[in-house]
């Protein structure tokens, strides 16, 4: 079980199968393409593929 001391900052008694898991996963979202938000092409990307978190407003 992962135990969090409360002082420590540190996480310690992380399985090492749970943490190979994440280095997998990791690996994997490394390789998928990310849109350049610097740009207005990767922005608008990104805005067509994230969910509004604002409603949008009625008349």
């Amino acid at each position: 079980m992962t135990t969090y001391p409360a002082l420590d900052l540190r996480v310690r008694d992380i399985d090492p199968a749970v943490l190979d898991a994440q280095r997998t996963v990791n690996a994997a979202i490394a390789q998928m393409p990310h849109p350049d938000v610097r740009t207005a092409d990767g922005l608008a990307v990104l805005r067509a593929r994230a969910p509004r978190t604002i409603p949008a407003p009625r008349d």
